[in-house]
């Protein structure tokens, strides 16, 4: 009897060893799904949502709420937006997007990562500007336009 005490105590401290990996694996698993379906989520609404206008071909314009100014380099996204040049290329990296060696050069942006550019679009955001990919245009990578004055 003492022998069939031992052995459930070593059952039931096994089940729950298990139960416990296996509920914090799929707490994980959850955790991880949630947040990849707030980020297609958001890539969604941003696509789906996006005004229809032209765009302009001026910083000025961006810094004055006018329309959407092209970006087609990380350079071009600095002299808009501004930013310390360290933190702001670590997250065009980041997002995904191609560093230009030289003016011309084609630019693929099939391999953008979700994840990146959602980083890279908030920081944007935070500095009041919007921005939207613009995956069928060959000039650019995407567009800006100011949402409103700095604070």
């Amino acid at each position: 009897m003492a022998k069939n005490l031992q052995i459930d105590e070593v059952l039931d401290s096994l089940e729950q060893s298990v139960m416990g990996s296996v509920a914090a694996c799929l707490e994980e698993a959850l955790s991880e799904s949630r947040e990849a379906a707030i980020q297609r989520a958001m890539i969604a609404l941003q696509t789906k949502f996006r005004p229809v206008s032209g765009s302009a071909d001026s910083a000025n314009a961006a810094a004055n709420g006018a329309d959407w100014v092209g970006v087609e380099s990380l350079s071009r996204l600095r002299a808009i937006v501004g930013g310390r040049f360290q933190n702001l290329k670590q997250k065009w990296i980041e997002a995904g997007l191609p560093l230009r060696e030289r003016k011309g050069q084609k630019i693929d942006v099939s391999k953008v990562n979700e994840k990146g550019w959602i980083e890279l679009s908030n920081w944007i955001l935070k500095q009041n500007f919007e921005a939207r990919l613009t995956l069928d245009n060959p000039e650019h990578i995407f567009e800006l336009r100011s949402v409103g004055s700095k604070k």
